[in-house]
């Protein structure tokens, strides 16, 4: 009851509103170069929903490597644990640039997860150690260093401050974010193409 005794309407929150031709439209979006960035920006918010996680976990089997690099940076924020066996097999993707944001995303599992993650962290030592790309080496480097800098010390349940939301977990978020700073800001021309 609200003040007065009126009820309180509920406004209802994004996972109730988007449908699933929603859901399909935004990844089928990842495709297109003129609209990833939106669909990318649609898919965020939502990006712990089962639908959600499902079609992204789909597109990183697809065959363009732009689409698989789109899924690991949305999942790498995700709550639902469903994504971690999906990012790590993306450590050994084919395409450079699905490698790196398979890898951001993976340090991003280990940083933001009480305890560091030990199965997410040793994948990432194991990218790095079977990388022969001297610039993906570096890069990787950078991501384990970040990953194992500062992991969540947030208790037993790493999402107990910001409750049961859908939307996508802000200590990932601010972990993703210092990993891909940290790999953006290295030496000029060591950037992997």
């Amino acid at each position: 009851m609200g003040l007065f005794g009126k009820k309180k309407s509920k406004e209802p929150d994004l996972q109730e509103t988007v449908t699933q031709a929603d859901v399909e439209r935004l990844v089928a979006g990842l495709g297109r170069k003129d609209v990833r960035q939106a669909a990318s920006s649609g898919l965020r918010p939502i990006n712990s929903d089962p639908r959600v996680v499902t079609a992204l976990i789909a597109a990183l089997m697809n065959d363009d490597d732009d689409v698989r690099t789109a899924a690991t940076t949305i999942l790498a924020t995700s709550r639902n644990p469903r994504v971690v066996e999906p990012l790590i097999a993306a450590l050994q993707d084919g395409g450079e640039g699905v490698r790196l944001g398979a890898a951001i995303a993976v340090g991003t599992i280990v940083a933001s997860t009480p305890g560091g993650d030990p199965r997410s962290l040793a994948a990432l030592k194991s990218a790095f150690d079977a990388e022969e790309d001297p610039s993906m080496k570096n890069a990787l480097k950078i991501v384990v260093a970040s990953a194992e800098e500062a992991p969540s010390t947030h208790g037993d349940d790493p999402y107990a401050p910001w409750g049961g939301s859908v939307g996508e977990n802000p200590v990932a978020r601010d972990a993703w974010l210092r990993i891909a700073t940290a790999i953006s800001s290295r030496e000029p021309g060591s950037t992997p193409t």
